[in-house]
């Protein structure tokens, strides 16, 4: 699921102010402004406006001009609006340390979002919530933790390769005496007395700590667990959020559980619940802690529903458990299902058997409109009641071509990469055939061919949504002046256009746990993209778009590396360069 950025530890780190504030007043203009020539006065529609801009103009204006400037002459919530439209956090912990009036205003911005990916991080961020948690304690909206808990009956001697880290930072060596003064804030470091890495745990003590702070956020809108070791008491948690609406368990050793399962877990607030790559017990054992985890699909009001199939699981949606019988999801209208990797999946033959209670879990959902299979090697064989309001598909091509016959679907995302261009080419043609009307598509393909956009223009005509990935190759500085002329005009109602390239993936790269994408089998560049190629220059970029401009007036939006993208409001608007944002826990990126 989850592509953790750098950047983001800023906020998890302890910002206390530094005494150097106190030499502000809230109205006096900051020393570090003599560093920032800017024009003096700015009027309240300037700032909303440019409150829309990337964050370095934010940051130049709340870092002040050379004249004074009265900070409480604007209202506290226009400066909350520019505060929240800075991207990065560095340029928002830049402006929380500037000044005290900007420090009471933008923290709590710079707190919604906490990333705590190690024991190392939460001590390190354990003085802050002491001293703040009263005014703060209601800002976090979104916490993602990576925090394994130690389990004592896994080591029955000297481990010299795990470390228990308590609340106040200091570590021991499993189960050792050693002891240490803290390391960098990081989840593996290096012993100097051993060859091997240290893996740090969070002791007992620790994670009852953690999670007691992490009850008080009763504002908390998005918690993810990952790449934990998790214990029974995050089920309790879970339940003292009133505000919880997107719950994701990814990469989590699930909790031995000594109970019957909770029906409590139906009155749950969530609305959207990701539970991939977690290792579980089976329903055959007694008090299932994947059994107990699976409840927590009953919340009532959950629309959103990404889940590894597994025999466990494919019993329990499907209303075939005995055990643990339930009602069915009704209210899901989204629904991403992993199977078993191709290599473990069942042969064709037994295709019937396998698909029974997929299909019975389906039947029991008929709000479902986005559909996401993971894995799927073959066509689904669904009767035409299973998925009749599916709008949007994504998966292998087999897969996706299975579900399109007698259903509403008007946006395709395939995610297998065809090695040639006939193949891809043979693929389209058969979504054609049966949707030519479609408003989205987005494929991949291995290495770049314009042929491909002589097909497109034949079988999408209506297309308003269009992604093409490649592996290989680029697209020439001509080509991309010409794209307009030659092909963009055939698609009148273009709105987003991207083509760019993407890396291949690593030879041992497993599914990627917050992209719910077919593994792709490794494919080596063959061509790289060059460090001068045009979509890198944003002179020569603007120039295609300009290039483009009578071609296709609908486009809104261009993307043209992995990176960047550009956007414009309206027809005749400037265009705009931005960060492409990072949609690793959507299932699309288009639609």
């Amino acid at each position: 699921m989850i592509a953790i950025i750098s950047g983001n530890y800023l906020r998890s780190g302890v910002l206390s102010p530094p005494k150097w504030l106190n030499l502000f007043s809230p109205t006096s203009t900051p020393r570090a402004s003599r560093l920032w020539p800017l024009p003096s006065t700015h009027s309240p529609k300037e700032v909303m406006a440019k409150a829309k801009e990337p964050s370095q103009w934010a940051l130049k204006l709340c870092i002040g001009s050379e004249s004074k400037l009265n900070l409480r002459s604007l209202p506290r919530e226009m400066w909350i609006n520019v505060f929240e439209s800075m991207e990065s956090s560095s340029d928002l912990l830049k402006v929380v340390l500037t000044c005290k009036y900007f420090y009471s205003l933008a923290i709590r911005v710079l707190y919604r979002n906490i990333h705590w990916l190690g024991p190392f991080f939460y001590t390190q961020n354990v003085s802050f919530w002491k001293n703040h948690a009263p005014s703060v304690v209601l800002a976090p909206t979104s916490l993602t933790m990576a925090i394994c808990l130690v389990n004592q009956m896994s080591y029955t001697r000297h481990d010299p390769t795990v470390g228990i880290v308590e609340e106040d930072g200091s570590w021991t060596v499993m189960p050792g005496a050693h002891h240490s003064t803290i390391p960098p804030p990081q989840s593996t470091y290096r012993n100097p007395h051993f060859s091997k890495k240290l893996t740090f745990y969070a002791s007992q003590v620790m994670y009852d700590a953690i999670l007691k702070r992490v009850s008080s956020f009763t504002k908390l809108r998005e918690l993810v667990f990952h790449l934990s070791e998790l214990p029974d008491t995050i089920f309790s948690t879970i339940k003292l959020l009133p505000c919880l609406k997107n719950l994701s368990i990814q990469y989590c050793t699930l909790p031995a559980i000594d109970l019957e399962p909770d029906p409590s877990f139906s009155e749950l607030p969530l609305t959207e619940l990701t539970l991939w790559f977690n290792k579980g017990e089976p329903d055959t054992v007694s008090k299932s802690n994947w059994v107990y985890t699976l409840y927590l699909c009953t919340a009532k009001n959950l629309r959103t529903l990404r889940v590894d199939w597994t025999s466990t699981t494919g019993r329990f949606l499907s209303q075939r458990n005995p055990i643990a019988p339930i009602a069915p999801l009704r209210t899901l209208t989204e629904v991403a299902i992993r199977f078993p990797p191709g290599k473990l999946w069942l042969s064709d033959e037994d295709e019937k058997a396998a698909n029974d209670p997929l299909t019975a879990f389906l039947l029991g959902s008929p709000s479902i409109e986005r559909f996401s299979c993971v894995n799927r090697r073959f066509q689904f064989r669904f009767p035409a009641t299973v998925l009749s309001k599916l709008n949007f598909c994504c998966g292998g091509a087999a897969s996706v071509v299975g579900l399109l016959n007698s259903r509403p679907v008007e946006h395709v995302q395939l995610s297998d990469v065809e090695r040639d261009l006939a193949g891809v080419v043979h693929t389209l043609q058969k979504i054609a055939r049966l949707k030519p009307h479609l408003q989205t598509l987005s494929f991949s393909m291995h290495k770049w061919d314009e042929e491909i956009l002589y097909a497109l223009v034949d079988l999408f005509a209506d297309v308003r949504k269009l992604r093409i990935k490649f592996t290989a190759g680029f697209i020439q500085e001509q080509s991309l002046l010409s794209l307009g002329a030659r092909f963009l005009y055939r698609f009148p109602q273009l709105e987003t256009l991207q083509l760019y390239q993407i890396p291949s993936p690593s030879p041992d790269a497993g599914d990627h746990h917050a992209s719910p994408l077919s593994r792709v089998k490794q494919i080596p560049h063959i061509e790289v993209l060059p460090r001068n190629a045009p979509a890198d220059d944003d002179d020569a970029v603007k120039e295609f778009l300009s290039a483009w401009r009578r071609s296709c007036p609908s486009l809104r939006q261009v993307q043209l590396t992995e990176r960047f993208v550009w956007r414009r409001a309206f027809n005749g608007d400037e265009w705009c360069k931005r960060p492409a944002i990072p949609s690793a826990s959507k299932i699309s990126e288009l639609s």
